[in-house]
């Protein structure tokens, strides 16, 4: 079976092996392609029309981004959302939210380092934690299986509401206790920034994050 990203791969190969001809080659006129304003076909592309490798090897690349909200049917409100981002450290991070992975809704949350690294997921919810030792990578995996047993006779609103009472409670506490709450408006306007910077063009970094 010959799937999508196979195709992809297959045209990105073309395009850049009309990019490895030789300067000077005849006019080979214009190349569209219609891809999603994300992910790695889409950074290859960018790549070539950034650094003028199209018009440098005689043919001019047109990319026409697409994006879909065929599952939320809200325009304006993508199916697929996809953040790279990178904090005044140079600590990478990758954050992807997906309605059309054939499983269903998809969230994944990645972050690595050079000591360790840290996957989060859902569903089903789980986390993953590395870190090395002693020269040896030790991995720890935290499946929360009685949150999902509740999660699967109470149904996927019950994690949220229960996320947010839980949430209200330690910040209840923290108030109570004249401690700084574990989550605060900051952490919300935070939120919102990388949502809002998932559609900014590449160059165009929010605070390093990109």
């Amino acid at each position: 079976m010959i799937r999508a990203r196979h195709v992809a791969a297959g045209f990105v190969a073309f395009v850049v092996g009309l990019s490895s001809w030789g300067a000077g080659a005849q006019d080979l006129g214009t190349v569209r392609v219609g891809v999603l304003e994300f992910g790695t076909v889409n950074w290859e592309l960018d790549v070539i029309k950034h650094h003028g490798l199209d018009t440098e090897r005689g043919f001019t690349l047109e990319v026409q981004g697409f994006a879909s909200h065929h599952t939320w049917r809200f325009a304006g409100c993508e199916d697929n959302g996809f953040l790279l981002l990178r904090n005044a450290r140079g600590n990478v991070a990758t954050l992807h939210a997906s309605w059309t992975e054939w499983r269903g809704y998809g969230y994944r949350l990645e972050l690595y380092g050079t000591e360790g690294f840290l996957r989060f997921g859902y569903p089903p919810l789980h986390l993953v934690h590395g870190r090395r030792r002693d020269g040896k990578l030790r991995t720890r995996r935290y499946l929360f299986p009685l949150y999902q047993v509740l999660e699967r006779l109470r149904g996927w609103e019950w994690g949220l509401v229960e996320t947010l009472e839980r949430d209200l409670a330690a910040w209840i506490t923290a108030l109570g206790r004249g401690e700084p709450p574990p989550i605060d408006g900051h952490d919300g306007l935070e939120a919102v920034r990388l949502a809002h910077s998932a559609r900014r063009p590449p160059d165009e970094a929010v605070d390093g994050t990109r």
